[in-house]
C-alpha cells in the first residue's frame, strides 16, 4: 500500500512518513505513465519506493520466506491513487492498460533488476458490486505476471460474488480480505458485537467455495456512523466459536500440518 509518489517523496520515511490520505485519490487525474518515464520527478520517487520495499523483500528471501504479494490491491474502484481514475486510459475508460502497464514493469524490476524469487504476485480486485466500480478481470495483468488471484468481499453470509470469474483465470485461488459486512455499511449484528460465527467461514467454503485454498479475516477496527463510534468486529479471533473453526478437518493449522508430517 505505497503513499501516492506525488505527496509523499519517500527520502525520509521515519521523519516524514505520510499519513493514511496519501492513500487516496486526488481532485486533479495523476498520469500512471510518468510512473514509467525516466525523465519525470515522481519516476525518481516511484523507484525510490521499490528500492526501499525491495530492501524489506529481499530480508525475507535471506531468511528463507516466501511472499504473498499484493500490490496495488483493489484497482477496479476508485478507493486509491492507482485506482480507477488513474489507471483507466482517459480516452477509452475501459482500458486500464496503465495500471497493468505499471503492474508489468514493477514485477520486471522486482525480479530481474533486483533479483527477487521469493515472490507470488497476487491480483486482487473488489468484488464487482462495489458502486462505481469496474469488473473484477478488468486490470489483469495476464499470466506471465501473475500467480495467485485473491478476491475481497466483505458480508456476514460470506458470499464471493465473483467466485466463478476469478477461478476462470487459471490461477491458484484465495480471498485477501474475507470477512462479515462492517459495522458502519449497515450496522449488521455480527459486524458490530462478537457474535459473527466463524465456523461460517469452514461452512460456505467447503459448500460452495471449493477452489478456495486461502483466506485472510480482516483485522477489527473502530469507525463513524450516524455520529457515533462503532466496532467492527471483523478479526477472527474476536469472532465466535473459533474453536470449533480450527478443529474442523479440512482447516490447516500449523500443528495439523506437523501432524500430517506436511513439513518439518
Amino acid at each position: 500500500m505505497p503513499l501516492s509518489p506525488w505527496r509523499n517523496n519517500a527520502q525520509n520515511p521515519s521523519g516524514t512518513p505520510g499519513t493514511s490520505a496519501d492513500l487516496l485519490p486526488e481532485e486533479q487525474r495523476r498520469d500512471l505513465a510518468d510512473l514509467l518515464d525516466d525523465s519525470t520527478d515522481v519516476h525518481a520517487v516511484w523507484r525510490r519506493k521499490l528500492d526501499q520495499i525491495a530492501e524489506a523483500l529481499q530480508d525475507l528471501e535471506d531468511k528463507g520466506v516466501a511472499v504473498l504479494w499484493r500490490p496495488l490491491p483493489e484497482m477496479n474502484t476508485n478507493r486509491f491513487w492507482w485506482g480507477t481514475s488513474n489507471s483507466a486510459n482517459s480516452s477509452d475508460t475501459d482500458d486500464a492498460s496503465l495500471y497493468t502497464d505499471l503492474w508489468e514493469d514493477m514485477y520486471e524490476y522486482l525480479t530481474d533488476e533486483k533479483e527477487l524469487s521469493n515472490l507470488l504476485w497476487v491480483y486482487s480486485p473488489t468484488d464487482s458490486g462495489t458502486p462505481g466500480g469496474k469488473p473484477v478481470t478488468w486490470a489483469y495483468p495476464g499470466e506471465d505476471f501473475v500467480d495467485v488471484v485473491a478476491g475481497i468481499s466483505r458480508n456476514d453470509s460470506l458470499d464471493i460474488k465473483d467466485y466463478e470469474t476469478l477461478i476462470d483465470l487459471k490461477r491458484p485461488f484465495g480471498m485477501a480480505e474475507y470477512s462479515p459486512t462492517p459495522a458502519e455499511k449497515g450496522g449488521i449484528p455480527s459486524a458490530t458485537s462478537k457474535t459473527f460465527d466463524a465456523r461460517t467461514y469452514a461452512d460456505r467454503l467447503d459448500g460452495s467455495y471449493k477452489a478456495v485454498g486461502f483466506w485472510v479475516s480482516w483485522h477489527s477496527y473502530s469507525a463513524r456512523k450516524d455520529n457515533q463510534d462503532v466496532r467492527s468486529h471483523m478479526a477472527l479471533i474476536d469472532s465466535a466459536r473459533l474453536k470449533e473453526l480450527t478443529d474442523r478437518a479440512k482447516i490447516l493449522s500449523v500443528e495439523r500440518i506437523k501432524e500430517h508430517k506436511l513439513r518439518d
